[in-house]
Formats: structure tokens, C-alpha cells, sequence
């Protein structure tokens, strides 16, 4: 009888493990959690293993972030960020990698045997995931989230919650509105909050034109920098992310400091390609002129 009862109550354990970490996020944090001192243990951290750039992390209720750096431990409940075009690799256990980056904002929800969750608040998400990995979980509202397994992906974040799934190799399904959608090598779907997923479409290329407006000195504030990306894309325009409309058109004012500003523009594409370009070199001088004299002359 004994015997009996332990077994039932190891398999009840086990399940309930993983019927928390099929739950959704909100319930998830209070199932690994609950109050219970033993809960920390249960958790495989991911480690850093590179930082370029600035990344930083905030734990649990903290106000303040700290900078990340190699070898730190992110555990659950934290929230890591990149600034500007910063960018930070965690790996897991089962060595698969997962790098935010393009302003990235993320909250771990869950860590443990069954895999990993995030909430992927801005930003992008590049995830290698060898055979064997733990799931990944990335969620961008309560009922739009990608799972994948194995393979090389991007998942990136949107206006509003939609998130995109780009797939590289192996494959991932995109769930949304109680609706679900596979995605193959060279695909890709997006999903956004009470609605169901799109259909797949092939990987596109990337696109970039990006133009200023041409001064080199100039005594205003900010300078426009317009330009146009392929639709679905993340845009940093002088380390900001900014808006790209379903044009792919996109514009920011970039404030200018005294003297020589070097603005650039980075775009993360689905295709997993980044490319870079600088705006032509703007100087803000505000300075009065100086005072010029002509050379005297003095009359017979």
C-alpha cells in the first residue's frame, strides 16, 4: 500500500510539472512559484555566454538594471534589455542559444525540465536549437506565442503584440487566437493578439534605402532620417526602433548634439541578414560667427 502510494504521488507530480508549463504565462509564474521554498532548484538557468554592445538585466520587483556580463546566471522572473544595437546570448543547458538583440525587451516566465518561456516585449529574438533541445516558448500577449524545438529561427516583435516567426532551418508552429500554424525551413507567419495566424509565405530579401536630408552643417535641433525596409522588419534609426508602416516606410527625428553627429540605421530582416548604413555626417553648430573685419585703409 505504501509502495502504491508513493508511485501516485510521484506520477501526480509530474504531471502537474508539466501541465504548469503548458499553462499559460500569467499562470505559469504563480505554478512555479506558489510560495514554495523548494521551487528555485527545479530551475536549469541559462547562462550568458556573450554580451556586445550593452545589455542589461532587472530581477523580480527591482527598479534598477544592472549590466550583464559572461558567465552571469537569468533565472525566472527576470527581465533582460538591449540598448541600442546591443546584443545578448544566453545558452541553456541542452546548448541551444538564444540571442535578444535591435532594442530587444524580454521576461523569462519560466524555466525548467519541459523548456524555457519568454515574453518577448520589443525586439527580436534569434533561437539555435539542436536536435534534442528543450521547447521554446516565446509569447508577445496571452494568446499569441510560438513553440519550436529545433532549428535556427527569428522571432520578432511588431506594433502591438504581433509577433513574427522566421524559420532557417527545422521548424516552429505559431499559435493565436485558439488557431495554430506550422511553419517550414524558409517561412514564415505572423500572428497578432485575438486573431488567427497568417498564412506562411516564403522568406523575403531584405530591403534597405535610407536617405537624410543631405546637409552637413547645419545650427537646428534634429535631423528627419526617412527610408523605406521590407514590410515585417525591425528599424533602429540612431539606436531607437521605429515604426515601419505595412509600406515598409519608416522616418524618425533624431535629436542633434553640438557638433559632429553620425547617425546610423541598422535592420534586422526576417531573412536573418542585418545590414548597416551612416547618414552622411552632420555637424550642429550653434556658435554666434565670429566677427569679421576688413583690412583698413586710410585716405591720402
Amino acid at each position: 500500500m505504501l509502495i502504491g502510494v508513493v508511485v501516485a504521488v510521484t506520477l501526480g507530480a509530474a504531471l502537474l510539472g508539466y501541465l504548469a508549463f503548458r499553462r499559460p504565462a500569467a499562470e505559469v509564474v504563480v505554478a512555479l512559484d506558489a510560495g514554495r521554498e523548494d521551487a528555485g532548484p527545479a530551475e536549469t538557468p541559462l547562462v550568458v555566454a556573450a554580451v556586445e554592445g550593452e545589455a542589461q538585466r532587472r530581477t523580480g520587483a527591482a527598479e534598477e538594471w544592472a549590466p550583464l556580463k559572461p558567465g552571469d546566471e537569468v533565472r525566472a522572473l527576470e527581465s533582460l534589455q538591449t540598448l541600442g544595437a546591443g546584443q545578448v546570448t544566453l545558452r541553456g543547458q541542452d546548448q541551444s542559444e538564444l540571442t535578444l538583440k535591435a532594442a530587444a525587451l524580454a521576461t523569462v516566465n519560466a524555466l525548467g525540465p519541459e523548456g524555457t518561456e519568454l515574453s518577448l516585449g520589443r525586439g527580436l529574438l534569434d533561437a539555435a536549437l539542436p536536435e534534442g533541445a528543450r521547447l521554446l516558448r516565446v509569447r508577445t500577449a496571452e494568446d499569441t506565442y510560438a513553440e519550436a524545438r529545433r532549428g535556427k529561427l527569428r522571432m520578432m516583435r511588431g506594433q502591438g503584440s504581433t509577433l513574427t516567426v522566421a524559420v532557417y532551418e527545422g521548424d516552429a508552429t505559431l499559435f493565436s487566437a485558439g488557431a495554430e500554424r506550422g511553419i517550414g525551413a524558409g517561412e514564415f507567419a505572423s500572428a497578432s493578439s485575438g486573431a488567427a495566424p497568417s498564412a506562411v509565405a516564403p522568406l523575403p530579401e531584405s530591403m534597405l534605402e535610407a536617405a537624410g536630408s543631405g546637409a552637413r552643417l547645419v545650427r537646428r535641433d534634429q535631423e528627419t532620417i526617412k527610408g523605406k525596409a521590407t514590410p515585417g522588419t525591425i528599424v533602429l534609426v540612431g539606436g531607437a526602433a521605429v515604426r515601419v508602416d505595412a509600406k515598409g516606410n519608416f522616418q524618425r527625428a533624431v535629436p542633434l548634439k553640438e557638433g559632429l553627429n553620425n547617425i546610423k540605421v541598422k535592420m534586422y530582416g526576417l531573412d536573418g541578414k542585418e545590414l548597416s548604413w551612416s547618414a552622411k555626417p552632420i555637424k550642429r553648430d550653434t556658435r554666434a560667427p565670429k566677427p569679421r573685419f576688413g583690412k583698413p585703409t586710410f585716405g591720402d
